[in-house]
């Protein structure tokens, strides 16, 4: 019996053995799966959120800016997540990043830059101040455009402005919103000399003695922008984009109707207005294919398809490359006198009004391999200013050496070299690591770069405020910025402001000489640009538009605030 129970025993202790090691095994199992459910992240709660009440302010000063402010009430869902981000649209890429200032609940908001979803924008960090789900509260942004008030090609000798509020994606918004939006007018501007678009206001006011047009929506939506605008006499504000010339002005005599719709025009006339719409659609359907095709784009070239196997003409110094791309006159000069700038050939003395000197220029001949730069410089007065005669012969130089370099290549795939030029050239800024690579890297490909029409943008995207030491030559431009009034504490504000001041400067003569220098070097594209561009969008009274605005300005200007649908 003893021998039996002997022998029993080793099996005993194999199949308590198994059982514990089966024990064992379960147990790393669970708690194998225990961390994983803590290792693996659930899936994240999104953005949801209601906007009860903004208010939006535009105000439109005698320099032809816009500055507007937002109140906006943030609800956060319960269960979502925090609202940690605000996105806010802005006109078009020339906004003032400097000027941009932002709160919520009275807590000054330091962490605004460039907008990662939404172009043109920029986006609000809110940090510790971050609107926890159930919770709500008052978010406040105060944003400055340049050069927003246009032509009022509807009514000779006014100006007109629209501006169309920013909104945030459906995915996120929901609910209604009671919106107010109010504008005000130039000072100087008087009752009877107002004009409203589109919809009538609810009330007018006056603020610091202008007059204030406010439209109540009760039943607006967060995720749509709504568009209001005005018209006034163009002799109370400065600037106007794209100016024309004033007639003589007289304020009209005080009236029974203090405010008008449309400047008080009786039904008859728009009766005659839709027949002469009409017959003008009519009349100008197949040039208008043409000009909705082509836009605003001005070619200075004809079309070339060039020798077999030539490839793209690979030797275009950059502003040569700004026509090759069909960029406008202002735009061109403004990249000529960038190059020189950031090559230390010419400094700013003045941003407004645009001032600009120059050393001595013996050295500079033509044959001295610097391409344009003496045409260029020679276009500058005693007192650094441009002038309209040097700076048109400059154009036209430059046009033939263009015409010259592109002899017998594809001008078409030259067009595509430069602008992937571009592009791989932003790319390797933006995707350098180090402040001090990205300066690096901008030094080297700056001709290239300046050929992106989103070059202020860009260079602020780039070079955020605080994050990079200015460059010598940067660093001079940022002195003669702050002597024109303006701030411009960071790099990539600098790189912005001056190039949009050398643009400005140069369109202030630009604007005329064109057409005549595309009449010279290209017939036919001056008869589609021009003449057909104004027997049909003149006839329409439109007009407006510009300056990256990519809504649709029914009316006379054009000044919207079309960037949207971020978080």
């Amino acid at each position: 019996m003893a021998e039996a129970v002997v022998a029993r025993t080793p099996k005993l202790r194999r199949r308590r053995a198994t059982r514990l090691a089966a024990s064992a095994c379960l147990l790393t199992a669970m708690l194998a799966s225990l961390l994983l459910l803590v290792t693996i992240p659930s899936p994240a709660a999104s953005y949801s959120f209601q906007v009860p009440t903004e208010t939006v302010w535009v105000r439109v000063n005698t320099d032809s800016s816009l500055d507007f402010w937002y109140t906006v009430e943030f609800q956060c869902d319960p269960g979502a997540s925090s609202i940690d981000i605000v996105d806010m649209g802005m006109p078009n890429t020339n906004y003032y990043l400097s000027e941009c200032t932002a709160s919520i609940d009275g807590h000054s908001l330091e962490e605004i830059k460039p907008s990662t979803v939404v172009t043109p924008g920029v986006e609000v960090h809110l940090n510790e101040f971050a609107i926890q789900p159930g919770k709500s509260g008052k978010f406040q942004f105060h944003g400055k455009n340049p050069r927003m008030v246009y032509a009022d090609t509807s009514r000779p000798g006014y100006a007109s402005m629209q501006f169309k509020n920013t909104w945030w994606g459906e995915q996120y918004a929901h609910g209604n919103t009671s919106l107010s939006f109010s504008i005000q007018f130039p000072r100087g501007v008087k009752p009877n000399e107002t004009v409203w678009h589109q919809v009538q206001y609810n009330s007018t006011s006056v603020n610091e003695d202008c007059i204030v047009f406010t439209w109540d929506n009760a039943s607006a939506v967060p995720y749509e922008g709504y568009v209001y605008g005005v018209s006034f006499p163009a002799i109370y504000v400065s600037g106007v984009y794209p100016e024309q010339p004033l007639p003589d002005y007289t304020p009209p005599a005080p009236s029974s109707t203090s405010y008008s719709s449309g400047g008080g025009i009786s039904w008859s006339y728009y009766i005659f207005l839709a027949i002469i719409i009409f017959s003008t659609l009519i009349r100008g359907a197949f040039s208008a294919r043409t000009v909705r095709k082509r836009g605003a784009k001005i070619a200075y070239f004809k079309p070339s398809v060039g020798i077999e196997g030539a490839g793209p003409a690979k030797d275009l110094m950059p502003a040569e490359a700004a026509l090759l791309l069909e960029q406008e006159l202002d735009r061109v000069a403004a990249v000529a006198y960038f190059e020189m700038l950031a090559g230390e050939t010419i400094s700013i003395e003045s941003a407004k009004p645009l001032s600009l000197l120059h050393p001595a220029v013996t050295s500079l001949s033509p044959a001295s391999g610097r391409g344009y730069y003496p045409e260029f410089i020679a276009a500058l007065t005693a007192d650094g200013q441009l002038d309209a005669d040097t700076l048109e012969l400059a154009f036209k130089s430059l046009i033939a050496s263009v015409g010259k370099k592109v002899l017998g290549y594809s001008t078409g795939e030259s067009a595509k070299y430069y602008r992937e030029a571009a592009k791989s050239s932003w790319d390797t800024v933006l995707g350098a690591r180090g402040a001090a690579d990205k300066v690096t890297e901008f030094e080297k490909y700056l001709p290239w770069l300046l050929l992106d029409t989103s070059f202020g943008a860009k260079a602020r995207q780039a070079f955020p405020a605080g994050s990079v030491p200015m460059p010598g030559w940067a660093q001079s431009l940022a002195g003669s910025l702050e002597k024109g009034g303006s701030s411009a504490p960071d790099l990539g504000d600098v790189i912005a402001r001056a190039f949009l001041a050398l643009q400005d400067g140069a369109y202030a003569l630009t604007k005329d000489m064109q057409p005549g220098i595309v009449k010279d070097v290209y017939p036919e594209e001056y008869r589609r640009a021009y003449v057909a561009r104004r027997a049909f969008v003149g006839g329409l009274g439109g007009g407006g538009g510009g300056g990256g605005c990519a809504c649709a300005c029914a009316c006379a200007g054009c000044a919207c605030a079309c960037a949207g649908g971020g978080r």
